[in-house]
């Protein structure tokens, strides 16, 4: 295996920073006062937004765009990706849930599944075998890393409104980006094998995050207060939207 180790520098480097911006997003729950049930309601509606807008632009449109162009190889990856991610979730959701109540772990669990495909495009990308060059490679991991900002309040700011505890919060923020750099370098190792099945991991992930919000963050924060809800989850998904757009 011939391993370009600038190219691997140049990775550690980027990847270390996209993490520090999840972390950095995390430590929003060191800015707030004691959590409130309208401060939960605007918490779980942003981070709803967040995570629908980031499922569509973040994974489930790029995977289309890296699947071949054999129409039935194309309609084939999306399809697995998005049925295993859904049935996925099905089964993981009742260990999850009691009494059918708010499950920020399941929402912890979509965001940091999320976190592994969209690492390994940043390692493919600077794995210097694709038609990204060096610098497309760096511009991706900067917009990977702004969004990667409000991506770890989303973990976090929920989780306090769950748990009441900062630290604990925190600590999953810490946790969910955690695996973006084993993500990044397994790809970078094994570009080849990894590109043939990106798509369908990317279509997976998003799979999960849509479920999440629709079964369980949606129909929780509009039951708080549905204005608030909404207008908080419109505010997610318009940021998300506009970094995707812009970056």
């Amino acid at each position: 295996m011939n391993i370009d180790y600038t190219l691997f520098t140049y990775l550690c480097i980027a990847i270390t920073i996209t993490t520090i911006c999840t972390i950095v997003g995390a430590g929003a729950v060191f800015f707030l006062r004691k959590p409130k049930l309208k401060l939960s309601c605007v918490c779980i509606g942003f981070t709803a937004g967040v995570m629908l807008a980031g499922s569509f632009f973040s994974l489930i449109l790029p995977a289309i765009e890296l699947c071949p162009d054999n129409t039935r190889s194309k309609l084939l990856s999306i399809i697995i990706g998005l049925t295993a991610g859904f049935v996925f979730m099905i089964l993981c959701d009742n260990p999850f849930k009691r009494h059918n109540t708010f499950s920020p772990k399941m929402m912890f669990l979509a965001i940091t599944l999320h976190n592994i495909p969209e690492s390994m495009c940043m390692g493919l990308a600077f794995a210097g075998n694709s038609a990204i060059s060096l610098a497309g490679a760096i511009a991706l991991a900067i917009g990977i890393g702004i969004q990667n900002i409000p991506e770890g309040a989303s973990v976090s700011l929920p989780m306090l409104a769950y748990t009441k505890k900062k630290g604990v919060s925190f600590i999953f923020g810490v946790i969910s980006a955690l695996v973006e750099p084993i993500g990044a370098i397994l790809a970078f190792f094994f570009a080849s094998t990894i590109t043939a099945v990106l798509p369908a991991l990317l279509c997976f992930a998003g799979s999960c995050m849509i479920y999440v919000v629709l079964s369980d963050m949606t129909p929780h924060s509009v039951a708080i207060n549905k204005p608030i809800a909404t207008i908080s989850m419109s505010i997610g998904f318009i940021l998300m939207t506009l970094l995707d757009c812009l970056l």
